[in-house]
Formats: C-alpha cells, sequence, structure tokens
C-alpha cells in the first residue's frame, strides 16, 4: 500500500470520526454564582475531552470529568457570563450565566477548635493544613503522634475534618501511611489536597532520614492509601516531604527536601499521576544563583491550579535573607523562569521564602519573611506579566503589632490572588494570630482586625500553618503548641455569624437553631426587609432568618423571591435500662432524648415511638435487649439506641434491690440549654455519694473529673472543668468508681455528645 493512499484512509477514518461523534451538550450547573476559584459541577451528556473550556470567558481547569459530569474551577479574570465547552464534535453553553460573586472579608471563627480523635500522646496537631477549594475538606498533620521513646520526633499522622451545614466534623480515623522505616517518620510534617477533596499528598521528612511521601484518595467518605510511598531520585539526606503541593486536580505533586548534600542545599522533585500510578517527573529542580547553604523548600512550595508554575522557597539564601525560586513546564520540561526573587524593604535578615503560595493561574505569588525586623515579620507580594515577576507594592506589615510575631511565617492566597492570609505564630506571647490583606487593583490593605483564635489552652501557636480555600471564604489555623502541644486546628469563615442564604436561588438547609441571614450573592450590606410565607417554617426576626419547623416557605424582599426548604434534623432517642423479677409484668420504660432543637419537645411527635423487648413474663432469669423503632415527626429524622432489661431471679430480692441500684451513665446528653437532656444523668447515682466520674476523649485525654457526681450541682453540662472549653460533638469515655457497702466499684464505657 503506497504512503498516499494510507494517509488517505486515515485522513478519512478521522474526518469520519467527527462526523459520527455525539455533540455536546450542557443541561445544567451548579452553583450558579460564587467567587473564583469556586467549583462548579456541570452535567449534560458528551462532555470528554474539551478543547476549549471556559467560565465567564476565562479559561476554567477541569478538575473531574466523567462525560455526563465535568467539575471545573473558576479562575481568575472570570466575569459573569456563560459556561462554554468546545469538543472536536461540536460547542455546548450551558443555561444562564454564572455569576462572580463579590468577596467579603467578615472572617470569624466557625465552632470550637478542632483536636482529632484517636490520637496517641501528644500529636502536635495542626502542624500543617490544606483545604479543599470551596474550603469544605480540610487535611491537619500532626508529626508527633505516636512520639518515639526519645520524646523528639513521632511517627505522625493527620486528620481529615468536613464541614457540613456549618459544622465540623472527623472524618474517618486519622491516617498513618504504610512502610515507614522505623518508629519515627514525621508524617504530616506537610499536607496539600486536590481541588475537590478527594486526593491528599502527605510528607513524613524524617522517614529514614530520606524522608518520603504518601497518596491518600477518598472513595464516597472513606480514604485509602494509593500505592506505597514515595521519594525523588538523584539526593543524599533530603529530608523530602518538608513541604509538598498538588496541583488542582491532584495529578502533579511538587515535593520539597530541605537537606540535600553537605551544605543543606535542598531540592525539588516533580511526580505525576497516571492510571493510579505516580512518577517522577524529569531530575529534580535545583535553582540558580543560591548563595551559600539556602534550605530549598524548607518551610514551603507552591504549584499553579495547573500544575505548570512551581514556586520554591529558600529562606536561608544570602545569610538568611532568602529568596523563591520560579520553575514553569516547558514541552514537557521544568525550567527556571527568570532570577530567583528577593522582596525589597526587608530589614534584617527576614528569611524570606519560609512560606509561599500561588493564585491558581500562577500570576501572583505571596512569600513571607517572618525574620524580618527582628522576627515582627512580613510578606511580600509579586507578579508575572509576559514570564517577567516584579514585586508589587511594599511589603505587607501587620499593624502596629512590636512583639516577635513572626508574622508569614505561613502565608496563603486565595485563587484569583486578591486575598491573602499571613499568620505569625509568636503574636501576644505564642497565642498566635491571622492578618487578612486584600488587593484592589494593585494596592494590598489590610483588613480589619487581625483573627484571634478562641478556646486556646496555654500558647498554642495559632498560625504557625494557615490554610485559604480557593474561594476565599474559609481560612484554617493550626496551633500544635495547643494544650502542651497536643495541638489544634481552628476555622474561620466568612459570615460566620449568621448562616447565609442566597436570594438568588433557592435553598435547601437542615433545620437548626442558628439564625440565618438572607444577602444577595455574597453581598450581606443590604438592609431590606425580608418576609416568610409560612411562619410554621421560618420567622423573620430583626433581619435575621429564624427556622420553626421543617417544610418549604417563599422568602421575599429586596425585589428577590427565593424558596426556601427546611429538612429534618437528626434526634437521637434512647431507653433507660431497667430491672424486672421473672414472673412478673415488664416494668414501663422511660425515654431519653438528644438533639432537640428550640425548646421542642415529644409531645410535637406525630407518632410517639414503640419501645419494647424480647422478655415477657415467662422469661427466666438474664438480658434482654431494650430496642426503639417506629414512631414519626415533622421536624426530626430518628436515630434509636438499645438498653438492657434485666431479669433477676424471684426468690432473690437482694439481688433485685442490687440490680435496681446500679448506676448507669446514659448514653448520650445533649447540652443545648434546651431544657431537655443538657446534662450527663447517672441513673442511681445518688445511691452512691462516694464516687469519682472521670470523662475522656477517644484519645484518652481527660476533660472533666470530679467527686461527688450527684445529677444536680455537680454535673457534666459539656464543658470541661479542666479547660473550662465546650466540648465537640463526638463519642467519649467514662470512668466511673464508687463505694457500694464499704467496696470499691468500677464502671466504664462511652457516650455521646450531640448538639
Amino acid at each position: 500500500m503506497s504512503l498516499k493512499r494510507l494517509l488517505f484512509i486515515l485522513l478519512f477514518l478521522f474526518a469520519a470520526r467527527l462526523l459520527y461523534a455525539a455533540a455536546p451538550a450542557i443541561t445544567s450547573f451548579s452553583p450558579s454564582s460564587g467567587p473564583v476559584g469556586t467549583l462548579v459541577t456541570i452535567r449534560g451528556a458528551n462532555l470528554n475531552t474539551p478543547l476549549t473550556f471556559t467560565i465567564g470567558g476565562s479559561a476554567a481547569i477541569v478538575i473531574s470529568n466523567s462525560g455526563n459530569k465535568l467539575v471545573g474551577m473558576v479562575m481568575p479574570g472570570a466575569l459573569s457570563g456563560k459556561i462554554i465547552i468546545i469538543t472536536a464534535a461540536g460547542t455546548a453553553t450551558g443555561p444562564g450565566n454564572f455569576t462572580i460573586a463579590t468577596t467579603r472579608y467578615d472572617f470569624a471563627q466557625q465552632g470550637n477548635k478542632l483536636t482529632g480523635t484517636g490520637n496517641a500522646g501528644r500529636a502536635a496537631l495542626g502542624s500543617s493544613i490544606a483545604l479543599s477549594a470551596d474550603g469544605n475538606t480540610a487535611i491537619v498533620g500532626g508529626v508527633n503522634d505516636s512520639i518515639a521513646p526519645n520524646g523528639r520526633a513521632g511517627m505522625g499522622a493527620v486528620w481529615v475534618f468536613t464541614r457540613h451545614g456549618g459544622r465540623w466534623q472527623q472524618q474517618g480515623t486519622k491516617l498513618v501511611g504504610s512502610g515507614t522505616s522505623g518508629n519515627i517518620a514525621g508524617i504530616g510534617s506537610a499536607v496539600a489536597i486536590s481541588a475537590d477533596g478527594n486526593t491528599a499528598l502527605v510528607g513524613g521528612d524524617l522517614d529514614s532520614t530520606r524522608g518520603a511521601v504518601w497518596v491518600f484518595v477518598r472513595q464516597d467518605s472513606t480514604w485509602l492509601q494509593q500505592g506505597e510511598k514515595f521519594r525523588g531520585s538523584g539526593a543524599n539526606i533530603d529530608h523530602q516531604g518538608a513541604s509538598v503541593a498538588l496541583s488542582a486536580d491532584g495529578n502533579t505533586a511538587l515535593i520539597a527536601g530541605n537537606n540535600d548534600g553537605a551544605n543543606s542545599l535542598g531540592n525539588a522533585w516533580i511526580f505525576t499521576r497516571k492510571d493510579e500510578k505516580w512518577a517522577q517527573l524529569g531530575e529534580k529542580l535545583v535553582g540558580t544563583e543560591g548563595a551559600g547553604k539556602i534550605g530549598t523548600g524548607f518551610s514551603h512550595v507552591a504549584l499553579s491550579a495547573d500544575g505548570k508554575t512551581a514556586a520554591i522557597g529558600a529562606p536561608f539564601d544570602d545569610k538568611s535573607h532568602g529568596a523563591i525560586w520560579i520553575f514553569t513546564l516547558d514541552s514537557g520540561v521544568w525550567k527556571q523562569q527568570g532570577k530567583k526573587l528577593v522582596g525589597t524593604g526587608n530589614i534584617g535578615a527576614a528569611v524570606q521564602g519560609i512560606s509561599v503560595s500561588l493564585s491558581a493561574d500562577g500570576n501572583t505569588l505571596i512569600e513571607g519573611g517572618s525574620g524580618d525586623n527582628k522576627n515582627l515579620g512580613a510578606a511580600w507580594i509579586f507578579t508575572r506579566s509576559n514570564g517577567t515577576w516584579k514585586q508589587q507594592g511594599d511589603k505587607l506589615v501587620t499593624g502596629i503589632n512590636k512583639e516577635q510575631a513572626y508574622a508569614g511565617y505561613s502565608v496563603a492566597l486565595s485563587a484569583d490572588g486578591n486575598t491573602a492570609i499571613v499568620g505569625g505564630f509568636g503574636d501576644d506571647k505564642m497565642k498566635g494570630a491571622v492578618w487578612v490583606f486584600a488587593r484592589n487593583g494593585s494596592v494590598w490593605t489590610q483588613q480589619d482586625k487581625k483573627l484571634a483564635v478562641k478556646g486556646a489552652v496555654g500558647p498554642s501557636g495559632a498560625g504557625f500553618p494557615v490554610a485559604l480555600s480557593a474561594d476565599g471564604t474559609t481560612a484554617f489555623l493550626g496551633g500544635q503548641a495547643d494544650n502542651k502541644y497536643n495541638g489544634a486546628a481552628w476555622a474561620f469563615n466568612t459570615g460566620v455569624n449568621a448562616l447565609q442564604t442566597d436570594m438568588l436561588k433557592d435553598d435547601t438547609i437542615a433545620y437548626t437553631a442558628a439564625p440565618i441571614k438572607p444577602a444577595k450573592g455574597n453581598d450581606t450590606t443590604s438592609t431590606a426587609v425580608y418576609t416568610s410565607s409560612d411562619p410554621a417554617v421560618a420567622v423573620i426576626t430583626d433581619g435575621l432568618v429564624h427556622l420553626t419547623g421543617v417544610g418549604t416557605t417563599a422568602i421575599a424582599g429586596d425585589g428577590l423571591s427565593k424558596t426556601l426548604t427546611v429538612t429534618p434534623a437528626p434526634l437521637t432517642i434512647i431507653p433507660d435500662s431497667a430491672v424486672k423479677v421473672a414472673g412478673m409484668a415488664n416494668p414501663p420504660f422511660t425515654l431519653h432524648y438528644a438533639g432537640f432543637i428550640n425548646g421542642d419537645t415529644p409531645q410535637g411527635f406525630t407518632i410517639q415511638p414503640l419501645v419494647t423487648t424480647t422478655a415477657n413474663t415467662s422469661s427466666p432469669k438474664g438480658a434482654y435487649p431494650v430496642t426503639v423503632s417506629g414512631g414519626a415527626s415533622r421536624n426530626y429524622i430518628f436515630e434509636f439506641e438499645s438498653s438492657k432489661l434485666i431479669v433477676t431471679g424471684a426468690n432473690n430480692e437482694n439481688t433485685v434491690v442490687n440490680a435496681l441500684l446500679i448506676p448507669q451513665v446514659r448514653s448520650a446528653v445533649s447540652p443545648n440549654a434546651d431544657g431537655v437532656n443538657d446534662v450527663l444523668i447517672i441513673t442511681n447515682i445518688e445511691k452512691y455519694p462516694d464516687n469519682r466520674l472521670t470523662l475522656l476523649t477517644n484519645g484518652g485525654g481527660k476533660i472533666f473529673e470530679v467527686s461527688g457526681y450527684d445529677n444536680v450541682n455537680k454535673v457534666f453540662k459539656g464543658y470541661s472543668n479542666i479547660t473550662g472549653k465546650l466540648q465537640q460533638p463526638g463519642t467519649y469515655f467514662y470512668l466511673l468508681q464508687y463505694s457500694d457497702g464499704g467496696i470499691s466499684k468500677t464502671s466504664s464505657g462511652y457516650f455521646v455528645i450531640k448538639y
């Protein structure tokens, strides 16, 4: 066959494929508005392999694509406008416009601090932090978890937290990579997470002194390790995993090591994922013009959303003045872009590059220099235009702080590069803080006051690491020194002082006692008067929506109207254990409830739940299950727990009396001040005044201890009497020691805190 004929056949087949390929179609997308960095889910058909994908006129990043569902990130430069996908078979345009929302800066702490469960020893949780693009998934490292006998370092671990309805909770158990070398790995020394929150990259810079990284992926709500640990080649004692970064789609990883060679030069490596396997791309990245022990990657590295621009910090370059190196991917090869970046206006050895962050398009960079001006600290902004980097404005300083704040030890940027947060763990005698800066045009200004955490125990060093969601609405602060290096993390969110419902679209919210503020997009400045069509679902008081029950109501005002749907909240129902004599009728069972909202009571149920047991009048001695089932409520979805009915011998009166008087800790408490189940009840405890109750976290940390627990004055109301802080919802353990006629007895088990 001639070459011409072969080429003709190939061209014919290619043309036929284009002719018969199905054109793409977009049927819907959500959300319909949001800031740059928002993840938009687009549904339709034949969306595979887009040649062009734009949102609001700006090229968007594909995070995932199944053909029928494409998830993309809104990129810098986007304006309110159409979503367009072009494939080889045609063009699809989404129905309606995507609206770019106004950026907000009213950050406030969201909920209590997060401490994780399953911690082994003083984990230093909060050593590292990363956030998904929407801010709903956070991964937090604790390098000292399972600390070694020498007390200097630990195996380490990471914890994942997710946000639902404005509340944060741990997702699964802590994650520890397999295949470590020895009992010291420092897992959690650095973390990164993909935009959709489904891929996590975890560094362990102490693993066999060379360091390593692990990848975890989320399937539904379960996290699994993907493959074995890996590290870059061509290195010596390098502590790889000291800093890590991921592209938005999670398929490109940047890994830094801070001690590669005798001069602690440090380097970085690029890895890419294909078919769930990771492979190094090219040689290690080594910056030019380094002066002395540059410590490349000592504290932080960053990647653009498309994984094609890398920033590598070198804080010890040039006698600790520090610098940043930029690398870009050019025709499959990584090359240094320009000279190293050093900010002007520094005072002394600033250690610039101790932290670094990039905007989604890689054109805006922030670097921290925590040593500037005798450790007051500062940050510098650089922007790129046509491949050339220049400093933008003066260095950013944090107001009138006169302490060693170490501001700039951590930094983060939003996807559009217009919001920056700067962490300073040394502020206010090591309490730590974070400052928010915003860009208008090319001018940066500090927004409001510094962010300081609530609920810390001792000097927490909050702001040691920081993270900012791509959409700029959620910030996370780590404080590894909290509570004597047990560590903690705090979430901050815009508009957190009231839940928010966007008047530009219909909304669904779970039944809650929290007030809800109507807003037009992200603009909460409106003073319009709103109304609710159904007061049985919601009422308006002082401009806020207060939910009164489950159902649907129309919220109207400011020339807008939307449908607000309220769904049921969970309610746990627990039967008390009981005792009876064999041959006697079953006693009545008492029910207790955890999770009531707005003063609701069981009298509001449409159908009362049914309590049953397998025991009857002819049942012999033994323990029989007591279960709850059925029932119905407009406002709640029932969750049931069980207990036991103890049947004793008819002629053993003492056994009956003793069994009836056994102290029993109820399995749940809901200290939300609604007057129902607000304190932890121990039935029959009044019969044993000589008692001591100890309450522990899931990880074994003591939160409450008292002698003479009495259900009235000496009670647990959800607050620790050791730290004074309100405890998070979750599972806790109890140890009850009491004297029974001079005989010491012990009872232990678990209970649940719900709000």
